[in-house]
């Protein structure tokens, strides 16, 4: 494979630690949330903990795999200076003739587990470059075209804002030759779709598909994000369409329990703020996995309301008490549904189509070396199940000893007494019956 401007790019080796230097994000400085009202701080500390991204085993092993993608078709379509040119200059008909090789690729795993983030960290992997190409001036290359859909969206609404001019655009449709122009002068290696399980509301699965053909006819690999509610409804699509956009599948699944990449990413969490300071991964690693089924998204929620309840008991460091709070708080209600389905591998008999995966996989075992959650985890859920039943067994006594505190959304509510009543409300009550008038009885405060 020869090299050139638009090879080069993708053709180093990166080790894993170049990967890192290159990927990785910390959280931003915070300020201290302590000087803050609880409701103000957990705005700002919900979306710093978001911009973490740690790369593991399996996010380096994608991100090499979209770098083969960008290496193979840049060295078809950009073979030399001179086809780089022809491309740019070719007719509509020049470019509707050219039939793209490489297919489709669906970057697929349950929500929250840091799809979008890897697509993100491959932008800031293979940057912008710019090349000089004689009298024809300089042109800025680009690894790829990032698309965000919106509900509703269209090709002009997708790409326009990626032009170089933007505002030299009519407000009519793009041609897509025009289009396919743009992406060879700028160099663009392979598109990334993402967000499309909200172009359309209910099951309708034409539009989508739709979509996802007309960015494949473009020529750079496709690689769209998609959940696995989006994987049902491009199933049911006609087999020339399931084999054109289902046939190569990239899975990302939750870190394992044990694994190193699990552990990194709970330290990287836990300094952020000196409120996690007295949290690590050997303390409450396997509980916050428990509680999240590895889903990063879900570690970053459960935290955030352990901070708040930290907060409401006036105190200045998280424990396992408030993660435990934070699992039975109503703000994480809909979450701690999801992971007790996953942990039961219920997710046949619930019908929850976005937490079960159409598509046959590979053993994530055999593929990312035991460091990604095998599926089922039914020995989790066997082990919660076991664990609640000796707390259950305990006398208060005993679970005082052992410093374990009920299972959360085990008590049940209590409400207050309602006040004795006075001869004065006897009295007032027995004249109400008398007069057929329905006494008011007053209800405690």
């Amino acid at each position: 494979m020869s090299k050139t401007w638009w090879t080069s790019r993708f053709c180093c080796d990166l080790t894993d630690e170049e990967i890192n230097a290159k990927t990785a994000v910390d959280v931003p400085p915070l300020p201290d949330l302590r000087t803050l009202p609880v409701e103000v701080a957990k705005s700002i500390l919900d979306p710093a903990l978001q911009k973490l991204f740690v790369p593991s085993v399996q996010t380096r092993k994608i991100l090499r795999e979209l770098q083969a993608l960008c290496r193979c078709y840049s060295a078809e379509r950009y073979p030399s200076e001179v086809a780089f040119l022809r491309n740019i200059y070719a007719n509509d008909a020049e470019h509707a003739s050219y039939d793209p090789s490489i297919r489709v690729t669906c970057l697929t795993g349950l929500p929250g587990v840091g799809k979008s983030a890897v697509i993100l960290a491959f932008g800031r992997l293979f940057g912008t470059q710019k090349i000089d190409v004689g009298r024809h001036g300089t042109f800025e290359l680009r690894s790829t075209w990032r698309m965000t859909v919106k509900s509703g969206s269209g090709m002009r609404q997708l790409v326009a804002h990626l032009f170089r001019h933007p505002g030299s655009l009519g407000p009519k449709t793009i041609q897509f030759g025009a289009i396919q122009r743009e992406l060879c002068a700028q160099g663009v290696a392979s598109i990334h779709a993402d967000e499309l399980q909200f172009l359309t509301q209910g099951e309708g699965n034409a539009l989508p598909a739709k979509l996802l053909n007309s960015l494949a006819r473009l020529g750079p690999p496709l690689v769209y994000v998609a959940n696995f509610s989006l994987l049902h409804r491009l199933n049911s699509r006609p087999q020339e369409e399931k084999q054109r956009l289902l046939a190569k599948p990239l899975f990302m699944n939750p870190d394992a329990p044990e694994s190193n990449d699990w552990i990194e990413f709970l330290r990287a969490l836990f300094r952020a703020t000196p409120s996690f300071a007295d949290l690590t991964p050997d303390k409450v690693g396997r509980r916050l996995w428990s509680y999240t089924f590895g889903i990063r998204r879900l570690v970053v929620i459960l935290l955030t309301e352990a901070y708040v309840a930290m907060r409401v008991r006036d105190a200045y460091r998280v424990t396992e008490r408030d993660i435990d709070t934070a699992y039975g708080a109503p703000g994480y209600a809909a979450s701690r549904c999801d992971v007790e389905i996953l942990l039961a591998d219920l997710t046949d008999s619930h019908r929850r189509k976005d937490l079960k995966c159409p598509l046959p996989r590979e053993s994530s075992a055999r593929v990312h070396g035991g460091n990604v959650v095998k599926y089922p985890a039914t020995e989790e859920h066997q082990r919660r199940l076991a664990e609640a039943a000796v707390i259950a067994s305990m006398t208060p006594e005993e679970r005082q000893r052992a410093d374990i505190d009920e299972p959360p959304g085990s008590k049940k509510p209590r409400f207050p007494a309602r006040p004795r009543a006075t001869t004065e409300d006897l009295l007032e009550g027995a004249t109400a019956l008398l007069i057929g008038a329905k006494p008011i009885l007053d209800t405690p405060s």
